[in-house]
């Protein structure tokens, strides 16, 4: 009778233990669960993040907030090199436009002096041969080219403007190489 007893008490023991080690295996998976969908959300965003950025998003958002810090530090320094890259692209955009403008001037400058001298050789040698009206007209025109070519200091012409530019140099070209161009 007592070892019966004993038996069905041990049973009832463990039949207690199996069930309380069943309801804290379940607490335990249930929390570590939550735990880990905790630390892998925010991770998840970061990842979905990148993804953006890696595909030219370069706008600040808000960091992540998560509940670990190390995952909080990578977001905030995502989004601060989010924010460098982007003052970095635009800097650099800004000093390309500037070198255009530069090369561009530096081109101006070589062109002009050797459009001058060979212009001024041309109003020499009407003047020699006797073509005061020719002379008169392509100093007017030779005039009128470096006033538009300096734009009068703007940035950006009319279509009108540039239009007479280019009229008056190619009535220089036309009076220096006579039966060679015709332009309409």
């Amino acid at each position: 009778d007592l070892q019966t007893t004993m038996i069905k008490n041990v049973f009832i023991s463990m039949v207690l233990v199996v069930i309380l080690s069943l309801v804290l295996l379940y607490f335990l998976l249930n929390y570590s669960r939550k735990l880990s969908r905790r630390i892998v959300d925010p991770i998840d965003r970061i990842c979905e993040r990148l993804e953006a950025i890696g595909k030219g998003s370069l706008l600040v958002c808000e960091p992540i907030q998560a509940d670990v810090e190390e995952v909080q530090i990578l977001s905030y320094g995502i989004e601060n090199m989010v924010q460098r890259l982007k003052w970095q692209i635009d800097r650099n955009t800004e000093q390309e436009k500037q070198r255009r403008r530069t090369e561009l001037a530096l081109l101006q400058a070589q062109i002009n002096p050797h459009f001058l001298y060979n212009t001024l050789d041309t109003i020499v040698w009407l003047i020699e041969s006797g073509e005061i009206d020719g002379s008169v007209k392509m100093v007017a025109s030779l005039s009128n080219y470096f006033r538009f070519s300096l734009s009068r200091g703007k940035n950006v012409i009319t279509l009108q403007e540039e239009e007479q530019h280019i009229r008056s140099y190619l009535e220089i070209q036309q009076m220096r190489y006579r039966d060679l161009i015709e332009y309409e």
